[in-house]
């Protein structure tokens, strides 16, 4: 389309042509950044976008090729996701990290949070971890920073 909008399709194929099933569209304003877990959708909806709701939002395929929302979870401004396993790091604008367990997506939890002292921007792309030790993220020149799970 022309407004910039930004959509997941769902196709079918059936050895001779394929058909569009269903749409999702992303947030129209940034960052709004999707991840494709097996046959889950997460993303993050900005605070600007066109709903009051802001955080991640889960979606599914089902097996009729159709989506549909899975679950919610309120959180604030996100701009980068990655999956380490079960394991779900979402990184904010202010280098800030959320610690997820997307063992079942359909019920996000909140394991960790915090927030790398000073200046200090690690690299959520480079990062690693485990949903049982934390998460380590690459500090370029000043090593490695930590962030550890609640007890």
């Amino acid at each position: 389309t022309t407004d910039s909008t930004e959509w997941i399709d769902a196709c079918a194929y059936d050895g001779v042509s394929a058909a569009l099933i269903d749409s999702l569209a992303l947030p129209t304003p940034w960052p709004h950044p999707a991840l494709v877990l097996g046959q889950d959708i997460v993303f993050a909806r900005p605070a600007a976008s066109d709903s009051a709701f802001q955080g991640l939002e889960v979606w599914t395929l089902l097996n009729t090729g159709r989506f549909a929302r899975k679950s919610l979870l309120g959180l604030g401004t996100c701009n980068n996701l990655k999956s380490l396993g079960a394991l779900l790091v979402a990184s904010g604008t202010d280098s800030s990290y959320t610690l997820l367990d997307a063992t079942d997506t359909a019920q996000l939890r909140v394991v960790g949070a915090g927030q790398l002292g000073g200046c200090l921007y690690g690299d959520v792309n480079h990062a690693d971890g485990a949903l049982t030790r934390g998460l380590w993220v690459p500090l370029t020149d000043y090593g490695v920073g930590f962030l550890g799970l609640k007890p």
